[in-house]
This record gives C-alpha cells, structure tokens and sequence, in this order.
C-alpha cells in the first residue's frame, strides 16, 4: 500500500537519505510505487532520479528528470541533476550545456559552478577551473567537494597562499 501524498515529502527524504547512504537500489524500491500509481512530486521525481542514476541507470534517470523538468521548467536544480547523470556517463558536453542552463536560470547555483570547474579542468582549462571553484565557494563556503577542488589544484600550481 502507498502511503498518502501527505508524506511524499517524507518519503522523498527518506529515500535520498538511503541513496546517500549506499542503498540506491532500496532507495528505488520505496520509490517505484509513486511513479505508477501517484502523479508524483518533484521532490520524488527527484529521489527517484538520484538513486536511478546511483544504481547505474543513467538513461532512466534521465526519463525522470526530463519529468520533473515538465513539472518545474524553472528549477535549475533538475538541470543539475541532469548534467550529473550526462558527467556520470561521460558526456561532458552535454553536461556542461545543463550545468550553463542551470546557471541561466540562477546563476547562484553553486554546484552548477563547482562542476563546470571540474569540467574545465579535466578539459585542461585550469584557470577557468580556479575562477569556478572561487565563485561557487563563495556562494557556499561550507561546502567541502568545492573547497577540496580548489585547494588541491592551487597546491598544484604551487599557490598556497591563496
């Protein structure tokens, strides 16, 4: 039995916990119900796509996101995830063309930032890297993958100072 849309949101929350976690494919498990039978949320539709794309369905999660993106054109956070799941499987074009669109929408969007700075500086574009990894810390000093980013390939380059 599914429980009431009332606790969508829990469930939503419960099931990104157990992604985060390792446990992507249980994650799906509680999930798949919602998607049948329940005009589904954007916060299941994304659970839903964040442990899809852990269990290694890429192109399933994209289904989803593309769903969620119908629901919410103007959340740049499914762009995000979509770009995630195109970086995931190796395309960093059209990754790079969802993180600029989520970008487009909210330029504030620190993630976004923080990904086109990998991007770049797998691509070789190290100061491009440097200058993306300084806005998005900037926009989110907290958080670590961003300030690890940064602070590993300033060390590199033999700047630390900055």
């Amino acid at each position: 039995m599914i429980p009431s849309l009332t606790a969508s949101e829990n469930v939503s929350l419960y099931a990104v916990y157990l992604t985060e976690s390792g446990q992507a494919r249980e994650a799906v498990g509680l999930l798949e119900p919602y998607m049948e039978k329940v005009q589904p949320d954007l916060d299941l539709l994304t659970a839903y796509g964040m442990g899809l794309t852990a269990v290694g369905r890429g192109r399933d999660a994209l289904a989803v996101f593309d769903r969620a993106r119908q629901l919410d054109p103007s959340n740049p956070m499914v762009l995000v995830n979509m770009a995630t799941v195109y970086l995931t499987g190796g395309d960093r074009a059209r990754a790079r063309q969802a993180f600029e669109g989520a970008l487009d929408i909210d330029a504030r969007v620190a993630r976004a930032q923080n990904s086109l700075g990998v991007i770049a500086a797998q691509e070789g574009r190290t100061e491009e890297g440097i200058e993306r990894w300084k806005r998005a810390a900037a926009l989110d000093p907290r958080d670590y993958q961003t300030l690890f980013n940064l602070g590993s390939v300033l060390r590199k380059q033999g700047r630390q100072p900055e």
